[in-house]
């Protein structure tokens, strides 16, 4: 077993924020830690990351939290390389947009298509996102993948944020926390020593908090993209 890990302190300042009902100067200051390795003669692997979020926006105080894991396996052994995981992701929102504290986690800097799907429609904040997914080499050097997200709202009186950290719907009590799920189909595949590959298609199946607060219909995407490195 090789295990890895990490600490960090990351401080933010932003001279105009808006979140919810609050404005002003957004200083937060973000502690954290990750630990993954692989066990199971290199077959299995695991990845777990928590991060807590305090500070100001204006005169309202900060406490955020996130979570991100990640359990799976490969079978080296098989020719296909199949490889198996399952995941959870959950980014704090807020509870109580009445008082005077703001409970949203700030996602800072993310990645697109990076962690909660290509379709971008979810970021992690105010979210909480049930993965499972598995992949396998039918030909060499060729990866082609199927994930499966499955997405709930934190707090049902938070918004729903994008991957940009855009406000995609706004929340509140009595409507469903279940946002929808989604599914990636993926193929990877180097050109050559520089240049790689990488196309597939997105599915998102909207539910109860997408078509209680407008209009909810399912969206599909489409994409290739060519990766160049120097």
């Amino acid at each position: 077993a090789a295990v890895n890990y990490d600490l960090y302190w990351l401080g933010y300042r932003r001279e105009r924020a808006a979140w919810l009902s609050f404005t002003g100067e957004e200083n937060r200051q973000t502690f954290g830690g990750r630990l993954g390795g692989i066990f199971a003669d290199d077959q299995g692997f695991f990845d777990l990351e928590a991060a807590l979020q305090t500070g100001t926006v204006g005169e309202a105080g900060v406490l955020a939290a996130m979570l991100a894991a990640q359990l799976g396996y490969t079978f080296r052994a098989d020719s296909l390389a199949p490889r198996v995981y399952t995941g959870l992701d959950y980014g704090s929102g807020d509870e109580d947009p009445g008082d005077s504290d703001i409970g949203t986690f700030n996602q800072l800097f993310p990645l697109g298509h990076a962690y909660l799907g290509f379709i971008d429609i979810v970021g992690c904040q105010n979210i909480v996102d049930w993965s499972v997914g598995a992949s396998i080499f039918p030909f060499p050097k060729t990866r082609f993948a199927a994930d499966l997200h499955n997405f709930w709202r934190a707090s049902e009186t938070d918004a729903l944020y994008n991957a940009g950290g855009g406000v995609v719907r706004v929340g509140g009590p009595g409507i469903s926390r279940r946002v929808g799920s989604e599914i990636d189909l993926t193929i990877s595949r180097p050109v050559n020593r520089h240049l790689l590959f990488t196309g597939g298609f997105s599915h998102f199946f909207t539910a109860g908090f997408l078509r209680e607060s407008g209009p909810g219909e399912a969206i599909n995407f489409l994409f290739g993209q060519i990766q160049a490195t120097f």
